[in-house]
């Protein structure tokens, strides 16, 4: 056995931790990345991203520490995950994808930052796309295609898209290939964040931010698997059939495996990049259809598009909805609806005791704060009932107002975020997106968020008030009173919208 002296022992931990801690340090820094470098062990490089993600907790935990809870300490956070995001890639990508889809109910620095990997996601070399073509197709692209651009139309938390032709028909597809290192960290990464944010919440108990990795955690794999996207293209295609202005491009089943997913090619404009040229009138369209078709999905159809973002939706030249990324789909159960809905009822009467016990339905004992979250306005003015007087404000000053309001109960909304089912929130980020395109585009009047919302969950609500009533003879009169009252509210609620165009 090899014996060295106990100064050259020390010497030799000295130089190898030194080395080591050199290593890791020019790994953050994206000098070098380890990662690859060790890619030959799973084990030791899913070390290093769970030492990646290490370092970034334990930056934010000791600089909200330090220096408290404002503007420039949120900014500097919302810089090292997005830093996080870039080293880690896919599933961490999703993550931060789910923070800058959360417009108003979260502080507008992680929001405006990490809103960027919605368009700037990663990119996979070609030679990834390649190897993942070969291996799951059995064929190289050269045998499927004749034309296939090597620069990618965009590029996701999970996949990236190529413009390509097919050999066999002509047809312009798109074809989304998998990152080819996605799916053997998948796993790993979910349990690093988890941890991660366990021992956050240990140290920094105000943070509520399990719903993160919950929002990924129950439907990732699925959504890793093409085939259920191509069964809920399918699916969708069916439901939605009946709005002529929605496209939900065709999906090609033979060129379909669990990384790679090919369907036909759609030219449009992301809804959140309209030209400057383009009406007013075709804005609030446009914001008109998304705010349909979305409360379609939650309140009627039960079949909901789980990643409601501007780089999932495009708009033709002839105004026509494009739907892509059909990865994950939620389905609302009835029990959700009707809570819901009944929420909704008793919000826009004003009825605190009702909107506590249907909020309580819903798992949120913060009845208040969970009203504002869904209405964007103070639980007081809520309380007044419909009141044109109320909407004094700018479309300016309201949006300073939802943000500021989100930065200073960041530890209330975090809080529900984490205690409720990712049906409700779904429904918020939905919200939240139609909102932002609302305040982008200057469509307030009329067009409300708050208004739509509430003629689709009083007609739901009545729907499923009509069925309760055809089921039960013994409780028909209690289902008719409620029924009668829900068309008032209903009709009061086109008063409200007449008065709001005057």
């Amino acid at each position: 056995m090899l014996r060295l002296p106990i100064p050259s022992l020390r010497k030799f931990v000295i130089g190898t931790t030194t080395t080591t801690t050199a290593a890791v340090i020019a790994d953050y820094n994206r000098y070098i990345n380890l990662e690859e470098i060790l890619s030959f062990n799973l084990y030791l490089s899913g070390q290093i991203r769970a030492l990646r993600t290490g370092l970034t907790v334990g930056k934010i935990i000791c600089d909200y520490k330090l220096n408290g809870i404002s503007s420039t300490t949120h900014q500097r956070s919302a810089d090292s995950l997005l830093h996080l995001c870039y080293l880690n890639l896919g599933t961490y990508v999703k993550i931060g994808q789910h923070v800058g889809a959360m417009d108003f109910l979260l502080p507008k620095e992680y929001v405006q930052t990490l809103k960027t990997l919605f368009m700037n996601a990663p990119v996979s070399s070609f030679s990834d796309v390649e190897t993942v073509i070969k291996e799951d197709l059995g064929n190289s692209i050269d045998e499927l295609f004749s034309e296939f651009d090597k620069t990618p139309l965009g590029s996701a938390s999970l996949a990236q898209c190529h413009k390509a032709r097919l050999k066999t028909t002509g047809q312009v597809v798109a074809v989304k290939v998998q990152h080819k290192r996605v799916l053997q960290s998948a796993h790993k990464d979910v349990k690093i964040m988890e941890l991660g944010i366990e021992i956050a919440d240990k140290i920094f108990p105000e943070f509520k931010l399990k719903w993160l990795p919950k929002l990924t955690k129950k439907n990732l794999f699925r959504e890793l698997d093409f085939r259920v996207e191509y069964k809920n293209t399918v699916k969708a295609q069916k439901l939605y059939k009946g709005y002529k202005w929605l496209i939900i491009p065709n999906a090609y089943k033979r060129l379909t495996s669990e990384r790679v997913i090919t369907m036909d090619y759609v030219d449009g404009t992301y809804v959140d990049k309209l030209p400057e040229d383009y009406s007013q009138s075709k804005k609030q369209l446009i914001i008109h259809r998304l705010q349909e078709l979305y409360f379609d999905m939650m309140f009627f159809k039960g079949f909901v598009h789980c990643d409601p973002h501007p780089g999932n939706l495009l708009v033709t030249k002839n105004d026509k909805i494009v739907l892509i990324d059909h990865g994950l789909y939620q389905t609302f159960s009835e029990s959700v609806q009707y809570n819901f809905t009944s929420l909704w009822l008793s919000i826009i009467k004003a009825d605190h005791g009702r909107i506590k016990k249907y909020a309580s339905r819903l798992g949120v004992e913060n009845e208040m704060m969970l009203s504002s979250m869904l209405t964007m306005k103070d639980f007081d003015q809520i309380m007044q009932g419909l009141d044109k007087n109320n909407e004094t404000l700018s479309v300016t000053e309201e949006v300073k107002r939802i943000q500021s309001r989100g930065a200073e109960f960041m530890f209330d909304i975090t809080e529900i975020l984490n205690t409720v089912s990712i049906e409700l929130i779904l429904i918020m980020k939905t919200n939240d997106l139609l909102r932002s395109l609302e305040f982008k585009y200057n469509c307030r009047t009329g067009m409300d968020t708050y208004i739509k919302m509430s003629e689709s969950c009083l007609k739901a609500l009545r729907f499923m008030t009509t069925k309760k009533m055809k089921k039960s003879l013994k409780n028909f009169f209690k289902y008719a009173k409620k029924r009668v009252e829900q068309d008032i509210v209903l009709f009061l609620m086109f008063c409200y919208r007449l008065t709001l165009k005057n």
